[in-house]
């Protein structure tokens, strides 16, 4: 018998109904050892999108750089606040090295220009993503353990 693993929740804020539906369906189809690996919430804009975030803590939010009422820059950081160690990924058809810096100095996990040549580019970076906010979390277990192991270590001596 297999444990059923959970479903990550991606949250896509877009305000491209296209793209936002072309990349539901994408991710929706996307399985694990064969289930399905994400459940996906989608808002087209700034305010849905943080709302979504609020409600749903997402495992990751893909975010875009222009939506219509704030910008994905303006809005980072109130997300990182909504959604804890969930990883954002900025999105954007605009290439712009300063703002990839300032992304990434408000924590963006990554930056991914569209049009997507390749949607398994996106893939690569969602996975990645994913995995390293799965060790960073390992990471903050094993280390809550070391004082409890340290105390029983000099209890025993």
């Amino acid at each position: 018998m297999h444990s059923v693993r959970p479903l990550d929740t991606l949250l896509i804020v877009d305000d491209d109904v296209s793209l936002l539906e072309s990349l539901g369906l994408h991710f929706e189809e996307v399985e694990r050892d064969g289930e399905p690996r994400f459940h996906v919430l989608t808002a087209t804009t700034a305010a849905a999108g943080l709302l979504a975030a609020s409600a749903a803590s997402p495992s990751l939010v893909i975010l875009d750089m222009m939506l219509p009422d704030r910008s994905g820059l303006d809005i980072i950081e109130e997300m990182r606040a909504r959604c804890g160690d969930a990883p954002i990924i900025l999105i954007t058809a605009y290439h712009d090295m300063a703002t990839t810096i300032r992304a990434m100095k408000l924590g963006a996990f990554d930056y991914v220009h569209k049009p997507f040549p390749d949607p398994g580019v996106l893939d690569l970076v969602v996975e990645r993503a994913l995995q390293v906010r799965q060790l960073s979390r390992r990471a903050l277990a094993a280390a809550a353990d070391v004082p409890a192991a340290a105390a029983i270590a000099c209890i025993r001596r």
